[in-house]
């Protein structure tokens, strides 16, 4: 695994984890963390998706592509 602080959006737009939507609003939601961060994941073999990881995640709380 590899952190890093930008992803690019668009055309030649970066962005930092603040910029996007990490978290439910829900009463009685105990999220460990409300940071978000950005992770590179490499598998020994190719995966078949959809691969859903962490807090919420079932809910759209991450995105997951392959990179090029």
């Amino acid at each position: 695994m590899e952190a890093f602080d930008e992803v690019e959006v668009g055309k030649n737009r970066k962005r930092r984890p603040i910029h996007f939507q990490r978290f439910r609003s829900r009463r009685g939601l105990a999220q460990p963390d409300r940071l978000g961060s950005f992770w590179r994941l490499t598998f020994p073999e190719p995966i078949a998706g959809p691969l859903a990881l962490g807090f919420a995640c079932h809910y759209g709380l991450g995105l997951f592509k392959p990179a090029r």
